[in-house]
């Protein structure tokens, strides 16, 4: 099984503190992983991190999806290879059933 996400000495200063301070990490296709920490630790800025959000670009480390380094690309362009960021509390669609919801992430023709 090959890496789906690598994570190699990932660092992130935000307003000064050191947030994420050489953070690796490697998910192989199939693997499920789960992040815990005390609130502060870190995981949300690491997620946003991964997503490439406004304001949590690393400023050291590399971040490969799939085999590419994506460290310079844009939360569009992260978002289109399938990364994506899931809430602790999903969004609330009246008269949407569960599985047409989740169906709507699922990538058509591929």
């Amino acid at each position: 099984m090959y890496a789906m996400l690598e994570i190699d000495n990932l660092k992130l200063i935000l307003n000064g503190h050191p947030i994420l301070k050489g953070v690796n990490l490697e998910v192989k296709k199939g693997e499920i992983h789960t992040i815990l920490g005390a609130n502060g630790a870190g995981k949300s800025s690491l997620a946003y991190c991964l997503m490439g959000s406004e304001g949590y670009h690393p400023q050291e480390g590399t971040i490969r999806f799939s085999g590419k380094d994506i460290n310079n690309l844009s939360i569009t362009e992260r978002a289109r290879m399938g990364l994506t960021l899931a809430w602790q509390e999903a969004a609330r669609f009246e008269g949407l059933i569960a599985r047409v919801y989740l169906s709507l992430g699922i990538k058509r023709g591929g």
